[in-house]
């Protein structure tokens, strides 16, 4: 099983982790480039995109060797936050051979005594070049 590095603001789930997801070192970094507090310029977006990939090449620098030198599939990163960055994001981690992922959960609402609570369910990957490549 290949290992998934967490860059988004989420902590993993159980179900994340027993799929293979860890969080990074600098999860706090992370956080921090991925919250908007007011509307980016492109270079804004570009940044921010730009040094969350150079964390992510940081913790999974071995792992990107190893699969270069092995010819065999690159590390994966499960990404999310605003839609505006995600595409630029993508990018940037495919320029340094991460592929990024996408979790899928799935909504559970329960009620309880006149409150609900949702609970998101990890479910699996969404591959986005799988998507357009086949």
């Amino acid at each position: 099983m290949r290992k998934i590095l967490n860059l988004t603001q989420h902590n993993t789930s159980e179900e994340q982790k027993k799929a293979g997801v860890f969080e990074p070192a600098e999860k706090e970094k992370i956080r921090d480039l991925l919250t908007f507090s007011e509307i980016p310029d492109r270079e804004e977006i570009r940044m921010r995109a730009y040094r969350i990939t150079k964390l992510a090449r940081k913790e999974l620098g071995k792992e990107i060797e190893q699969a270069r030198k092995e010819d065999c599939l690159y590390p994966q990163a499960m990404i999310g936050g605003a839609p505006f960055l995600m595409g630029t994001l993508e990018f940037y981690l495919r320029k340094e051979s991460i592929e990024p992922v996408y979790a899928f959960t799935k909504r559970e609402v329960i009620e309880e005594r006149e409150k609900k609570i949702s609970l998101f369910k990890h479910m699996g990957f969404v591959h986005p070049l799988k998507i357009w490549m086949g």
